[in-house]
């Protein structure tokens, strides 16, 4: 009796593992925070975000262009560490406007530096008009062509054509289809000398499979009163 109650339990333990994996294996494969594990997870779980997100519904579409080997690859990509390191390590050697090419092209990180007009702003130049800008920072990481994750930063600011006069507002926002990935930002307060306009924020990212923190970084945003942007990216 006893021998036929252990066979049991051990049958039941058996089942349980094995539900177990299938659950973590198939809750992976559908995009949830974790591994990559297929290609059809990762469409699947573009497909739920296409919905709403019309980022995700261009992405989606590029995605299914691509021919089954590149698809593959791109899901590889997504599960190393290495890659996403990359995104900003590699950046920070980069000019506004320059890119650099890994793993024999397939993946692309590129560095942007932008100085606009602040949105909703008129301007009527003279000589004592207030000029309303926005510098902002921002890094690319491409898969075949495919936008991945992008990590911007950005400062509001007035000059008024001799010196920053004030900062009235900055931010950051994050562009991330790598599920495997958790990136957190922590803005901190805009400020500004006679010369420039400041804004920092601290980056944080995370393989689910891998622990602690794979990268935290500070990005520094910077604007002027001659219309130019700059920046930086540092090890925290």
């Amino acid at each position: 009796m006893m021998k036929k109650v252990g066979m049991l339990l051990l049958s039941l333990a058996l089942v349980v593992s094995v539900l177990g994996i299938a659950s973590s294996v198939s809750a992976a494969s559908h995009g949830k925070q974790g591994v990559l594990q297929s290609v059809e997870g990762y469409t699947q779980h573009l497909g739920e975000l296409a919905k709403h997100d019309q980022e995700a519904n261009q992405l989606l579409k590029e995605f299914k262009a691509l021919d089954r080997v590149k698809q593959e690859k791109l899901i590889q990509y997504l599960n190393d560490p290495e890659l996403f390191r990359a995104l900003i390590e590699k950046s920070n050697a980069l000019n506004a406007g320059e890119s650099v090419a890994l793993k024999n092209g397939d993946v692309l990180i590129r560095k942007d530096l932008t100085i606009t007009v602040d949105e909703g702003v008129e301007e009527v130049p003279d000589l004592q008009a207030t000029y309303y800008r926005r510098a902002t920072y921002t890094v690319t990481q491409e898969i075949f062509g495919l936008k991945i994750t992008k990590l911007s930063s950005y400062v509001r600011y007035t000059h008024n054509g001799y010196r920053v006069t004030s900062t009235y507002g900055n931010g950051a926002y994050v562009t991330n289809y790598n599920f495997g990935v958790k990136i957190t930002k922590d803005v901190r307060s805009h400020y500004h000398t006679s010369v420039r306009a400041y804004s920092t924020t601290i980056w944080e990212g995370a393989f689910a499979r891998w622990t602690p923190i794979v990268v935290s970084k500070e990005q520094k945003v910077w604007g002027t009163y001659w219309n130019t942007a700059g920046g930086y990216l540092i090890n925290l």
